[in-house]
């Protein structure tokens, strides 16, 4: 896909009005109305979106792939991916944008739903005219109560919404997209956590900071951390510090202390105690071993 730009907002904005900081919902004909039927690419670092399609056809190109649509169809666009439409004019659906943080939150009780967060894809929803039918039909309630002024419209599309993401959740795993598109996704982020420990070099980042860089809740980095590597976000960071120190005491011409600012370590004897804790020996037995005189 060609260059293109964010919106922190929804398409062409930088801000959106979201029911109970959660989700928003538009006719998909008004947006191709008011933009003469092409969506040029784009993403939106903030937001989950679900475009519903119920009638009509043309083309979107969803990452690098390009999808020919006709009917029925939904479209699952993560944050952060780059997406672009052009459409017929008689199509007709929905726009649901969500907050990524919020549906985090919403769906923290069952690991599974998040899932469907980072799934990419464009289905044709016919075939399965079971699941068509239960989507159909919150995807309508849904539009119903947030055109609704009413007191209870925000608890409301709450409890849809979790409906929603168990329907697709079921949809995407009979298709295998979950399984397909999820573990990608998970180790790209795991691939982002471990370049921020490398790139902010000390243990004294706080847990809070990694995930606002990952745009992740501390829940779901601890889950992806024990998925993939059976430990905790913390034990990664600290084994991966002393993996960096490791490197700097063989390849750094530069003394023990040195090394140990450069890492953040006011105090040297904590440095050689944390090294000494995972790594079994000091660090200036660890020269020794490797051949290596302590530099002054």
């Amino acid at each position: 896909m060609k260059p293109y730009l964010t919106y922190n907002g929804s398409y062409g904005n930088d801000t959106i009005e979201l029911e109970r900081g959660l989700v928003n919902i538009i006719l998909l004909q008004d947006l191709l109305t008011q933009h003469n039927n092409k969506i040029e690419p784009h993403a939106h670092p903030n937001l989950y979106q679900l475009v519903v399609i119920e009638e009509g056809e043309g083309e979107i190109i969803l990452g690098e792939k390009t999808y020919q649509i006709q009917g029925h169809s939904l479209v699952s666009i993560p944050k952060n991916t780059a997406h672009s439409f052009m459409l017929e004019t008689d199509t007709n659906g929905y726009v649901f944008s969500f907050s990524h943080h919020a549906l985090e939150s919403l769906l923290k009780k069952d690991d599974k739903l998040l899932r469907v967060l980072d799934c990419a894809n464009v289905t044709d929803i016919q075939a399965k005219q079971e699941l068509h039918n239960t989507i159909c039909d919150i995807v309508k309630r849904c539009a119903a109560e947030y055109d609704e002024n009413s007191e209870e419209r925000g608890l409301a599309l709450k409890s849809l919404s979790e409906q929603l993401f168990l329907a697709l959740h079921r949809l995407y795993k009979d298709n295998g997209h979950i399984d397909n598109v999820d573990i990608n996704a998970e180790k790209k982020l795991l691939q982002k956590f471990d370049l921020l420990i490398k790139e902010f070099h000390s243990p004294h980042v706080k847990l809070h900071e990694y995930c606002r860089e990952l745009s992740l809740t501390p829940r779901r980095l601890s889950y992806l951390c024990y998925k993939h590597n059976n430990k905790s976000p913390k034990q990664i960071i600290l084994e991966r510090l002393v993996e960096l120190i490791q490197n700097a005491l063989l390849n750094k011409k530069e003394s023990i202390k040195k090394i140990s600012l450069d890492f953040h370590y006011k105090n040297a004897s904590h440095f050689d105690r944390l090294f000494k804790k995972i790594i079994g020996i000091s660090p200036r037995q660890y020269r020794i071993e490797h051949g290596i005189e302590e530099i002054a």
